[in-house]
């Protein structure tokens, strides 16, 4: 097992790589603002006092701290990329309020920047906490490798070396827009702008990439057993040698017998 886990094996995963930069981006559209935010809030707005600032940056720390445990409770319920995908969509929503947006032509007021703070938080916490689960699921399922301590280990580093790029490239990629600009109040609302549509871009791309393969790698994976299943209940095959592998066909194809027997049982009745 030591042996078959190397790094290498993500990088040639499509899903897998999808979701680690899916990472990288997702801390870019968390962090570019924070260094030019206190001076856009406070000095060219005038929005409110300088020493106050740091109660607004808390309130998206605070959604995405209430948001991760409710994202752990939703996998459960709904596929891990599915999640991730809309939370793309609710990052860019965020972004816009943010600004206020200059392209949607949002009103200009301290209240739609507070709440794109906070919905922002919480839609990044849709994004990090189902990547490092598809990260793993994605390598196993195609090298058909266990989930066990070593692939883990392998995941977390190569996801947390992704959360570091994103963490360099954020106030670059943030300070650079907003400097860009004469006006430093529109700069700010246009880079506001280009991360909602960049996040809109990346769901496009998310689903290209990690959604459609998925999709159809499940498709050809049941297709597989399927036809092993229809092999091992072919007559003349020795029920002897019916082996664990049958059984996960049966149980993953949903006949399961002893399910089927009580509900003819129950119908009987």
């Amino acid at each position: 097992m030591i042996a078959q886990v190397t790094y290498g094996i993500f990088f040639k995963n499509l899903r897998a790589m999808t979701a680690i930069v899916s990472s990288m981006f997702a801390m870019v559209f968390m962090l570019f603002y924070e260094p030019v935010f206190t001076k856009y809030i406070a000095l060219d707005r005038g929005w409110m006092d300088e020493k106050k600032v740091g109660y607004v940056l808390a309130i998206g720390c605070f959604t995405y701290a209430f948001g991760s445990p409710l994202v752990g409770l939703l996998c459960s319920k709904l596929q891990r990329r599915y999640i991730t995908c809309m939370a793309f969509i609710f990052c860019s929503i965020s972004l816009f309020l943010l600004g206020p947006s200059y392209l949607l032509d949002f009103p200009q007021t301290l209240g739609f920047s507070l709440a794109g703070i906070g919905c922002l938080g919480f839609s990044v916490a849709f994004l990090f906490v189902p990547l490092l689960p598809e990260i793993i699921a994605s390598v196993a399922e195609a090298e058909n490798l266990e989930n066990s301590p070593f692939l883990a280990d392998k995941a977390s580093g190569i996801y947390n070396s992704a959360y570091g790029v994103g963490n360099c490239l954020a106030p670059l990629i943030g300070g650079g827009i907003v400097g860009s600009y004469a006006d430093p109040i529109m700069g700010f609302q246009m880079c506001c702008d280009i991360m909602a549509l960049s996040s809109l871009g990346f769901c496009g791309l998310y689903v290209l990439f990690a959604i459609i393969p998925a999709h159809l790698g499940e498709k050809k994976r049941a297709a597989r057993r399927q036809s092993k299943l229809l092999i091992d209940l072919a007559p003349g095959s020795d029920t002897n040698n019916l082996t664990i592998e049958f059984e996960n066909n049966r149980n993953q194809l949903g006949l399961n017998e002893s399910k089927q027997d009580s509900l003819r049982f129950s119908q009987g009745r």
